[in-house]
C-alpha cells in the first residue's frame, strides 16, 4: 500500500494538468490521476507494448517503474523479460542495478534464466559479495549463455590480461550469429579492437573497424575516431585524415568530439604542414573563439548552450542522461502506435521532465568541464603550431633519407589487400570525394630532407 501511495504521489506531482483559479493570496492547483496507475495488469501490458514496438528507452523506464513499486513476482518476472529484450535490441548503457532488488527464481532453464542469473552474480560481485555471486554464476548454462563470457573478459581487460581477453572476445566472435545478439557482437567486437590497440598491434584493431564496425548502419562516431588513431599510429597520415573527414560528413550525432581537432593538428606536426594547421587553427577559432574569449572573461557558462554537447571523461553521466532524453523524445513522437498511447504519453512526459531536473542538478559540473576542455584544445592547437616550426628543422626530418623526392604518403592500391584507400585517379588538395561518396585526402610530405 506505501508503495502505490508514494506512486500516486509521484503522478500527481509530475503527471498532472494544472488548472489556476486566482485569488488575492493564493493558486490552487487541480490534477487528473491517469486511470489504473496502481494496476500492475495495466503497467506489464504496457512494458510489453513498449517492448514490441521497440521504444527500448521507454520500455527501461516502465520496467524500474514496476520493480520499483510492485510486489508480484509474475509482473516483476514480466518487466525482467522486458528489460532482457531492450538490452538484446541495442539500449546501449549498463542496467546491471535494476537486477539488485531481484528475487525471482525462474523455473525454467531458459534463455531468460541464464540472463536473469548472470545480472544478478554481476551486481553481487560489484558489491564485495563473491559467495552468492559464485552461487548465481552456477546455475548459468554457459553453453548458451554470451554475456557471461564477456563479462569474463571485461574483467581480464580491466586488469589489463589481454591475452585471456582477446581469447574470450575471438571465440565469441567465431561462434554462430544465432548464438550471440548482433548489439553484443559489436560491444565485443569493439572491447577486441580496444584491446588490440593497447597492444600496439595497431593493424590487427584497425581490420575490425574496416571490416565490421565501420559498415555499421547507424554508424558510431568514435569507431571512425578510434580507427583513425590506428592509422595515425600506422604513420599512414593520409588515410587518417580522410577517416576523420568520413566522420565529419557521415556522422548525426549532436555530440562535440574535441579529440579530432588535436588529432588532425598531430598529423600536420608530423608533415610539417605548416599552412593546414594554421588553418585548422582559424577554423577552430570561427567557430569557438568568440565564446572562448567571453569565457574567459568570465562571462557566464549558461550563456554557450553548446557546453551541454560536449562530451569528456568526466561528464559520463550528464551524457547518459542526456542521450536517454534524446531517444524518449525521439519514441514519443511514435507513442500514437501505442494501445494505451494517452497512458504513455503522460509516463513519458513524467519521466523527461525526471530526467531534466537530474540533468539541471549535473549541468554546473558539465558545463564546468565542457569550457576546460575547449580552452585547452585551443591552446593545444596554438602550441601544436610552434611545435610544426620545430619539427621542420628537427635533425630526424632535415637528414632522413630523401626517396624520390616528396614523398606521397599514400600508396596507389590495384588489389585491394591490404584494405587501404584504392585511389583511381589523384588529386592534390586537403581532401576530396570519391565517386563512392567517400571523402579521401591527399596531402604531401612538407618536412624539409
Amino acid at each position: 500500500m506505501l508503495k502505490q501511495a508514494l506512486l500516486i504521489f509521484i503522478f500527481n506531482t509530475l503527471l498532472t494538468t494544472p488548472s489556476v483559479y486566482s485569488s488575492a493570496n493564493q493558486q490552487n492547483w487541480k490534477g487528473q490521476l491517469p486511470t489504473n496507475i496502481g494496476d500492475e495488469t495495466f503497467w506489464s501490458s504496457l512494458v510489453d507494448d513498449l517492448a514490441e514496438h521497440r521504444f527500448y528507452f521507454g520500455t527501461i523506464a516502465a520496467a524500474e517503474r514496476i520493480l520499483l513499486y510492485f510486489n508480484a513476482t509474475t509482473t516483476k518476472e514480466n518487466a525482467y523479460r522486458a528489460i532482457r529484450k531492450a538490452i538484446r535490441g541495442g539500449y546501449p548503457f549498463q542496467v546491471h542495478d535494476l537486477f539488485r532488488e531481484g528475487d525471482l527464481q525462474p523455473n525454467v532453464q531458459d534463455n531468460f534464466a541464464n540472463s536473469y542469473y548472470t545480472y544478478k552474480g554481476i551486481i553481487q560481485e560489484k558489491n564485495g559479495i563473491s559467495k552468492w555471486s559464485q552461487a548465481f554464476f552456477k546455475l548459468i548454462d554457459t553453453s548458451k549463455t554470451p554475456e557471461i563470457s564477456f563479462y569474463q573478459g571485461i574483467k581480464a581487460y580491466q586488469i589489463k590480461d589481454f591475452d585471456k581477453a582477446i581469447e574470450l572476445f575471438t571465440k565469441l566472435l567465431d561462434t554462430d550469429p544465432e548464438y550471440m545478439d548482433r548489439p553484443l557482437r559489436i560491444n565485443v567486437a569493439r572491447t577486441l579492437a580496444r584491446i588490440y590497440f593497447e597492444k600496439e598491434q595497431y593493424e590487427k584493431s584497425l581490420e575490425i573497424y574496416n571490416t565490421f564496425l565501420l559498415k555499421l548502419n547507424p554508424m558510431f562516431p568514435t569507431d571512425w575516431l578510434e580507427a583513425a588513431w590506428n592509422l595515425f599510429y600506422l604513420k599512414k597520415y593520409t588515410q587518417t585524415l580522410s577517416y576523420l573527414y568520413n566522420l565529419e560528413v557521415k556522422s548525426s550525432d549532436s555530440t562535440l568530439l574535441f579529440e579530432k581537432y588535436i588529432l588532425r593538428g598531430l598529423i600536420y606536426k608530423q608533415i610539417c604542414a605548416e599552412a593546414q594547421l594554421n588553418a585548422l587553427h582559424q577554423q577552430f577559432g570561427h567557430i569557438f573563439g568568440k565564446a572562448i574569449h567571453e569565457i574567459k572573461l568570465g562571462e557566464p557558462l549558461t550563456a554557450f548552450p553548446f557546453l551541454k554537447r560536449i562530451k569528456t571523461s568526466n561528464s559520463v553521466e550528464y551524457y547518459r542522461i542526456s542521450k536517454i532524453l534524446d531517444g524518449l523524445r525521439d519514441e514519443s513522437e511514435a507513442l500514437i502506435k501505442l494501445k494505451h498511447s494517452g497512458f504513455a504519453l503522460q509516463f513519458y512526459g513524467s519521466e523527461m521532465k525526471h530526467l531534466t531536473k537530474t540533468a539541471e542538478f549535473l549541468e554546473n559540473d558539465q558545463l564546468s568541464h565542457a569550457a576546460e576542455a575547449l580552452i585547452m584544445t585551443e591552446e593545444s592547437l596554438s602550441f601544436l603550431q610552434y611545435e610544426v616550426q620545430r619539427a621542420k628543422v628537427d635533425p630526424n626530418k632535415v637528414f632522413a633519407n630523401e626517396q624520390n623526392g616528396q614523398t606521397i604518403l599514400i600508396r596507389n592500391n590495384e588489389n585491394n589487400s591490404d584494405r587501404e584507400i584504392n585511389i583511381a585517379w589523384k588529386q592534390n588538395g586537403d581532401f576530396w570525394r570519391s565517386e563512392k561518396l567517400n571523402y579521401n585526402a591527399l596531402i604531401l610530405d612538407q618536412c624539409k630532407k
